[in-house]
């Protein structure tokens, strides 16, 4: 199966799942990233996704959620 990727541009928002439900801790990319989707959670009515998770690039280990 083809992983999902995403680009996501300097400032655009996320939020660190590490610790936080959805809507905690809200923080801006400090730069352009792509990133891969580790789940998708909806979509929208095309198929395409819309709130997605991910693994923050710069870390390996924080888990960020993102809309799209």
């Amino acid at each position: 199966m083809k992983q999902l990727t995403i680009k996501v541009e300097k400032g655009h928002g996320y939020y660190d799942l590490t610790s936080h439900p959805w809507g905690g801790s809200f923080n801006r990319f400090d730069k352009d990233y792509v990133l891969q989707i580790t789940k998708v959670l909806t979509t929208y009515l095309d198929g395409s996704p819309q709130k997605v998770t991910a693994i923050h690039p710069s870390t390996n280990k924080k888990k960020i959620g993102i809309e799209i």
